[in-house]
This record gives C-alpha cells, structure tokens and sequence, in this order.
C-alpha cells in the first residue's frame, strides 16, 4: 500500500490578515515603549547633570513667581469684590438697548458711476420697553459725502420693526475702491440702586470682629451690589470701601461713591441728566463735598417723598470728559447721617441713581467699487 505524503497545510506558516495587524500592533508598541525607555534614560542623565539642574531650578522659580502673581490677582479681585462697588449681573438680560448687527450694501459691490449707493442698517432693539429716537449717520468720509438717512426720523420701538437705508446719490465723479461709514447714537435711560445697611461706631465695634450680617440674623446675599441689566453704561453704587455696613460716628465719614462704566464696543457721547436720591434724614455733607463740581456734581432739587433729590447741573455735565475705556468717570460725596437716625442695631435704606445719557455704538465701514 502506498503511504501518502504528508500535506502542506499553508495557515500554519502564513498568518491571515487578521493576524498580520496584530503583529504590527505588538511591534509598534515595542518600537514606542523602546523610544521612551531611551527618552527616560536622556531625561534622567540630564537631570542629573549641572546643566540640567539649573534648567529644573529656574523653571521652578518661574512657576512659584506665576503662582504668587496669581494668588495675589486673586487677593485684589476678591477684595474689589467684597468693596460693593462691583454690580450683579441680570442673567435674564445680558444686553439692553440698540445693537448695531450690521451695515450691507444693497446691490452689487461693483457698479458703474452714476448710481445711486444704497446701504442696508442692521439692528435689533433688545430687553427694552421704550421706544427710542436714534440718530443715524453716513458718509464717504474721504470724498466728504454725507449720505441721506430713509426715513429721515426713524423710530425704534420695541412693538414694531423700522427698515433704516444710507442713500448715497452723487456718484458721477467716483471712481475706484470707496469706504463708506455709516453709525448712530442712540439716548437711553437708566436706573440704579442698592440696599444700604446703616449702624452706629458703637454697636459695630461691640461685635469684635464679628460677622454682622449673621450676628442680627440679616439675610443677604454678600457683597451687596446694584443689578446691572446689560446697558451700554453700567452703573455701580459704592458705600464702604470694604464691605457693609455703613458705620457712622466718632472717627467714620459715610460717603456715597458712583461708577459709571462702558460695557459695550461703543462710546458715551454725553450725559443729559444724573440724579441721586438719598433718604430722609441722610444728605451731602456740602462743607467736606465742596458740591457741585467735577467731583460731587450734585445740588439739592427737591424733597420728595421719602427721599432728597439731588441733581447735577448742566455746566458741569457739559465739561466732563469722556476718555473712553471700561471706566468712563467716578463720583464721590461725603454724607452728613446723625446717629440718632438709627433706632435700634441697624437702619436699611435705599440709595437710588437715575442716568440719561446718549450713547454711540462702534461704527462700522462698508466698500464699494465705482468702475469706469
């Protein structure tokens, strides 16, 4: 009989495709893991060197300097924090008043002279129940051409939407790439205030230190700020230069400090009309204040009820200076609050601002080109 020949069972020595992947996974891995083993005994050598040494020393050094600038940046913000002078956002509104989307060409970039320009304002009245008056502009700032605002008295309204157009007619002599420039203002009103905790030099230093919120069981959220609701100006109230309450007596001079701040990409072109309202028995101490000036703006208006008007007039609002930036202008007036006004261990108030003011939004530029 005659024997078979054993067969040749081809799998056996020629792994699939399967299992070639897996083999060139496992080397890649043994590759990677002898790459880091060299890295780790370089890194490990060098450390170990004097160069390496003084590398590592100084990059510690480094990292110790950011961190105590980083304690210390938070040490300030917790401490302007705690100052009240700071506002609390309103999460339902984070911005009031008339934003400027957008300023478009109507037609084509490109167009013969002769043709009139028109431009296209995009806006959007937000968190605002007024209507309001703004200005409109535009111009070819370098052919000096104003353009004609349609319509000519636009009303914003928070009921209705108004189409606002840049008409540039005077195109015969144009040629070229031109830049045309279109913005407004806009007047606004607003309204500021802020719960006021009022105690006595005696009382408060009877605490020794003391929390005095929790000692009298008062439930407030702290710091105690004005509600800022997403206006081009923010308006901020201070009291204390740390935190409350407002100590009066032997030794402590109350005051009322305002902060108006810009908020938005725009520019506070002026302020119409400020007023402060202080309480009843509570009133600028005119002989510390020297008011009205640049300083303390404010003169008494009127008494009403619960409240003492104060108001800054015109001359001085008209030679404020608006510089531009996040901090627009700062006042101060020193108060005159008698002791007795405080019947028992503390007195709340309200102190309240009002602000109208015209404001402008950064302008915007558009381009078209006027082809012979």
């Amino acid at each position: 009989m005659e024997q078979e020949s054993p067969k040749f069972y081809y799998r056996a020595y020629f792994p699939g495709p399967r299992s070639i992947k897996s083999i060139i996974k496992i080397i890649a891995i043994l590759i990677l893991l002898a790459g880091l083993l060299y890295l780790g005994v370089v890194a490990y050598y060098w450390a170990t060197s004097e160069e390496g040494k003084k590398k590592i020393s100084h990059a510690f050094e480094g990292m110790k300097r950011y961190l105590f600038w980083y304690s210390e940046q938070l040490e300030r913000a917790k401490k302007i924090g705690e100052s009240g002078w700071g506002t609390e956002l309103n999460k339902s509104s984070t911005i009031r008043g008339l934003v400027f989307k957008d300023f478009k060409l109507v037609g084509s970039k490109r167009i013969p002279p002769g043709t009139p320009i028109t431009l296209k304002y995009e806006i959007e009245l937000k968190n605002y129940e007024k209507e309001i008056f703004p200005q409109f502009y535009c111009s070819m700032p370098y052919e000096d051409i104003k353009g004609e605002i349609i319509p000519k008295n636009p009303i914003i309204s928070p009921y209705g939407r108004t189409n606002v157009r840049c008409l540039i007619s005077k195109t015969e002599n144009l040629s070229g790439k031109e830049e045309i420039v279109g913005g407004f203002t806009f007047p606004i009103e607003q309204e500021a205030k802020i719960d006021v905790f009022i105690t006595t030099s005696r009382i408060f230093e009877r605490l020794k230190g003391e929390d005095f919120f929790r000692h009298f069981g008062i439930d407030v959220s702290k710091p105690i700020r004005v509600t800022y609701n997403g206006e081009p100006i923010e308006i901020s109230i201070g009291v204390t230069d740390t935190e409350q309450p407002v100590i009066i007596g032997e030794g402590y001079t109350p005051f009322v400090g305002i902060i108006l701040r810009n908020m938005w990409d725009g520019k506070l072109i002026n302020i119409t009309e400020i007023r402060l309202y202080l309480p009843d028995g509570i009133e600028i101490d005119s002989e510390l204040s020297k008011n009205p000036s640049v300083v303390c703006p404010f003169v008494k208006a009127s008494q009403l009820r619960g409240f003492t008007e104060y108001v800054a007039p015109n001359d001085i609002l008209e030679s404020l200076k608006f510089e531009g930036g996040k901090e627009v202008i700062n006042f101060e007036c020193f108060l005159k609050i008698p002791e007795n006004i405080v019947v028992g261990p503390y007195l709340k108030k309200m102190y309240i601002v009002k602000a109208s003011y015209v404001y402008g939004p950064k302008e915007k530029k558009e381009y078209v080109t006027i082809e012979k």
